[in-house]
């Protein structure tokens, strides 16, 4: 062989070996690219589940919190109705009362994950429902011209306050199960 073609064939070599060194250069950016991405993503998940770990708390205590003011507003106007006669209160009522079944609704769906607050959510709710029963014959009585018999069940203590053991199992169950809000804590830093 001479000189010239064995130059000629290191050159091809070389330009071969260039090449093959550039594509494995190029395969290993895309795979270090792909692995990145993978990461990425992987820690994303990471931060949603966090975010759903702070923000669930919060929903909670929300429907929690608005379905205890729904039984105040039902209750209130319940007696105003009863001890008035006045439709606004009948208005006002009805309001709540279609309030109250949305955030038992709201609040048996936003405890659905966690089995310990759904089991303690139906006991809450099945309380309620026994006691939105009692303002429902209540209301009842009192629309059908019949408040003397609607405010005998109130001066005799069977519909007075119903609604304060729903109010305050509500509160226990805000207290015990979800705990206070850590988010504040973390913005405030102890001095060094």
């Amino acid at each position: 062989m001479s000189a010239a073609s064995g130059m000629a064939v290191r050159t091809v070599q070389g330009s071969q070996l260039r090449r093959v060194t550039q594509r494995l250069a190029v395969f290993a950016s895309l795979t270090l690219v792909v692995i990145a991405v993978m990461a990425s993503l992987v820690l994303m998940q990471g931060i949603d589940r966090q975010l759903v770990d702070v923000t669930r708390p919060y929903e909670v205590r929300n429907q929690a919190r608005e379905l205890t003011l729904a039984l105040t507003d039902a209750e209130s106007s319940q007696l105003g109705y009863i001890l008035t006669g006045d439709s606004r209160y009948q208005g006002i009522y009805n309001r709540a009362s279609i309030t109250i079944d949305a955030r038992v609704n709201s609040l048996t769906a936003v405890t659905g994950e966690d089995p310990g607050q759904a089991s303690r959510v139906r006991e809450i709710v099945d309380d309620i429902n026994q006691r939105v029963v009692q303002l429902e014959d209540s209301m009842n009585l009192a629309t059908a011209q019949r408040s003397p018999e609607a405010r005998v069940l109130i001066r005799t203590g069977i519909n007075e306050r119903s609604m304060d053991p729903a109010r305050l199992s509500l509160e226990q169950f805000i207290a015990e199960e979800i705990p206070e809000p850590v988010l504040p804590m973390l913005f405030h830093q102890a001095p060094f």
